[in-house]
């Protein structure tokens, strides 16, 4: 197989071979019967070289560990630990496999019947290449010398005088050796029964590189054309028109060959029989490598350009009309390594619209454009945006990077500007007051990415300021059609106006500044709430208090109270907290949340095992049905400012509707504000572990304990008659007293199921699964694990 040294680049570059490194995936396609196309996540990127060997693949990375796969009957596939680093190239024959080390050693791994995964002293240091046939093996010294060793049937190891010096790359063929000379000159020997070490005339000169096949022979000219030569009987030596120009990399297998393409297109010729010849849709590749052994492909994703970042210079960010053209094009810079710049590169423009605004290239998509000498590319035709609004992206691609342009398709006027809150507002001096916001309208829709000003007009030199400290602040309307800013109240006190423009529209808001004076409560959170008996409301009670104008004030008393309430339910206030069983969320069968989950400690001082609606039964709730709380009035700018909220509320034990009322009792006049709640019936189901687990046992005797799980609802109150089903698993040979692995019962009025007695006919872990057959919702399975010994 023909493979060159990746890094560092110790060969002489010639003719642009072998293509610049570039990381990348494992691409693998053709025969697979030893699980030789089954690319491991380790090789999924930042591959540098490949190698194919008889059912076997070879990959190196870029950090210079070496992963292998596929057959592995001969240890080839098993990667030794001298080659877990600093590996600068890979091969791979019949059934073993060769790595170059930086520091010039070879080692060897995998079949050895002929010596050839026994590396000679004369290739443990010095050596810049290797290549194997399928059961010799090749190393190129620095000196320009050739050694070989392994299978000699043909002659393969036996280095001719001609390439003892001078010699620039070694390739081998399944029983044939080749060397290429710094004159560009190619020599062969060993098995010649199909021609395949006789050179001929064209390879006499100008040869960049050689390759070796099965019983064939592969060289690349200077001028990128190849020549073949050798057994043709799959057409493996018919070189095609598409390989007579731009190849910069060759490689033979059984009875095909590849060459790489410039542009990272790969040509295939030869036997199909496994689908070696068939390219996979849409390949790019950095690399290509065979063996001469093989009959699968390999090849490192990417392109022989050595791109390896596209960035966008200029067009994103843009937005127009439905139906017009995005005004500037769209341009993209491609680099190589180290930030070079790649002329001639091709870059697609592909539009993705993921919102179908129905946006487009007027001659399709994608738009194709070669990047200049400066590796700049600029769309050639214009982008009109679709009849529809929304986000619209564009990603150029060159190679195997890409760069996304990020556009939008926008209604750029409004006809209406609606104040949606912020008006009218008060604040003293210094504080902030709540945004003012506005939104924008077209056709009476709400207009998303409008750009929209607001402007501060001090009447009354009161000194505030709007975001920055400026009189003036700019931003864009939100996906629905909202704009807000927030302004600063001065020392001052007195009137001002801000006016909000956009879009031909505009609105004017009006502020005061100084102290505050209350005038509502507002309910923010918590109305309209359910909860299941004997659990906490999800979220808590939230009022805010407010000028006229809505602007919070702070330091109010705000009282709540629970009235007509027929279900029993409280304020979890600190007095009763530690009474009531540790609060935990609890995912139920039926997907709701649980939000009380009785700890131990609790239970069993309660003395009922787990029936949490009596624990609640004897607690004095007395005085937990109103409670004052004072808002908030450390930080106006705290969108919390002037909010009061309560402890957490606890539903009662019967269900029903109750009422909450929250009033401020230092302004009488203020109208209270009212949350209604629902306390619905418990129901759910859980089935949780009891007793039983983590025992352990000898061998052919009883566990001690049976399996007990307990079947509740979402209170804890255990449920009667549901069928509980045990099940072992594991490889002891656990059984139940009748022989069976499995038993099926039903809870007791407690909620209480047991297994029956335990045997374990060998060592090591007996799991007992529990569920609740038949049960809708069924509750989640629970495990128990036992150990026999």
């Amino acid at each position: 197989m023909t493979v060159l040294a990746t890094r560092p680049a110790r060969l002489p570059r010639m003719a642009g071979f072998p293509p610049p490194v570039t990381f990348g995936p494992v691409i693998a396609w053709g025969r697979h019967t030893e699980g030789q196309l089954n690319v491991p996540a380790a090789a999924q990127s930042g591959v540098v070289q490949v190698a194919a060997g008889g059912t076997h693949s070879v990959a190196l990375l870029s950090d210079g560990r070496v992963v292998a796969w596929g057959d592995n009957a001969s240890g080839q596939a098993t990667v030794p630990p001298a080659a877990q680093s600093g590996v600068v190239q890979v091969a791979a024959g019949g059934h073993h496999s060769v790595a170059l080390l930086s520091d010039g050693r070879v080692i060897a791994w995998g079949n050895n019947s002929s010596g050839q995964a026994a590396v000679p002293s004369a290739a443990q240091s010095g050596v810049v290449q290797v290549a194997v046939g399928h059961g010799h093996s090749l190393a190129l010294l620095s000196d320009g010398r050739v050694i070989a060793w392994g299978n000699n049937s043909s002659g393969q190891a036996t280095v001719p005088p001609a390439a003892q010096s001078g010699v620039v790359q070694v390739a081998a063929g399944y029983m044939h050796s080749l060397a290429l000379l710094s004159d560009g000159r190619v020599i062969a020997w060993g098995n010649n029964s199909s021609g395949q070490a006789t050179v001929p005339p064209a390879a006499q000169s100008g040869v960049v590189q050689v390759a070796g096949g099965a019983w064939h022979s592969v060289a690349l000219l200077s001028d990128g054309r190849v020549i073949a030569w050798g057994n043709n009987s799959s057409g493996q030596a018919t070189v095609p028109p598409a390989a007579q120009s731009g190849v910069v990399q060759v490689a033979g297998g059984v009875s095909h060959s590849l060459a790489l393409l410039s542009d990272g297109r790969v040509i295939a010729w030869g036997n199909n029989s496994s689908g070696q010849a068939n390219m996979p849709a849409g390949l790019r590749a950095a690399y290509v490598g065979l063996g001469p052994g093989s009959d699968h492909c390999l090849v490192v994703g990417g392109v022989p350009g050595g791109v390896e970042s596209v960035v966008t210079v200029s067009g994103s960010g843009q937005e127009t009309e439905p139906g017009t053209v995005f005004p500037e094009p769209l341009a993209v810079r491609v680099t190589g390594p180290a930030g070079v710049p790649v002329g001639g590169a091709e870059v697609s423009f592909t539009v993705r619209d993921a919102h179908d605004t129905g946006t487009g290239f007027p001659t399709g998509s994608p738009d194709t454009v070669t990047t200049g000498s400066d590796g700049t590319a600029t769309t050639a035709v214009p982008l009109i945006a679709g009849p529809r609004t929304g986000p619209v992206e564009v990603v150029a691609t060159a190679g195997f990077a890409e760069a996304v342009f990020v556009l939008d398709v926008a209604l750029t006027t409004a006809d209406q500007f609606v104040t949606v809150s912020g008006n009218n507002q008060q604040a003293r001096p210094g504080t902030a007051f709540q945004p003012m916001t506005v939104r924008a309208l077209r056709a009476g829709a709400p207009l998303a990415g409008l750009p929209v000003r607001f402007a501060l007009s001090d009447t009354d030199s009161t000194g505030s300021t709007l975001p920055g400290r400026d009189m003036m602040h700019d931003t864009v309307t939100d996906g629905d059609g909202l704009a807000s800013a927030t302004c600063t109240a001065g020392a001052g006190e007195g009137d001002f106006l801000v006016i909000a423009t956009g879009g031909g529209q505009s609105a004017t808001l009006h502020a005061t500044v100084g102290d505050p004076v209350a005038a509502h409560i507002v309910p923010l959170r918590g109305d309209g709430q359910s909860a299941v008996a004997a659990s906490v409301f999800g979220a808590q009670l939230t009022a805010q208090v407010t000028t006229a104008g809505g602007t919070p004030v702070g330091g109010v008393v705000v009282e709540f109270t629970i009235e007509s309430n027929p279900t029993g339910s409280f304020f979890l206030t600190p007095a009763l907290a530690s009474t009531v069983p540790a609060l935990a969320p609890y995912q139920l069968a039926d997907g709701s949340i649980d939000h009380l989950r009785p700890s131990a400690e609790i239970l069993q001082a309660a003395g009922d095992r787990g029936n949490l609606a009596a624990v609640l039964q004897d607690l004095d709730t007395t005085g937990a049905t109103s409670e004052r709380v004072t808002t908030l009035d450390s930080n106006p700018a705290d969108p919390a400012y002037g909010t009061a909220t309560t402890h957490a509320l606890m539903a009662g034990l019967t269900p029903g509707v109750f009422r909450v009322r929250a009033t401020a009792p230092e302004y009488p006049d203020i109208p209270a504000a009212y949350y209604q709640l629902t306390v619905t019936a418990a129901g759910g189901i859980r089935l949780v572990i009891d007793s039983g687990n983590n025992q352990q046992e000898k061998t052919d005797r009883r566990f001690p304990k049976p399996c007990v799980v307990r079947v509740t609802n979402s209170v804890g109150q255990g449920l009667e008659d549901v069928t509980v089903t045990f099940r072992l698993t594991g490889t002891t040979g656990a059984v139940f007293p009748n022989g069976s692995a499995s038993f099926t019962t039903a809870t007791d009025p407690d909620g209480y199921a047991g297994s029956r007695a335990i045997t374990a006919d060998f060592p090591g872990r007996v799991y007992v699964n529990a569920t609740c057959p038949g049960t809708t919702p069924a509750p989640a399975p629970i495990r128990f694990t036992l150990q026999a010994h």
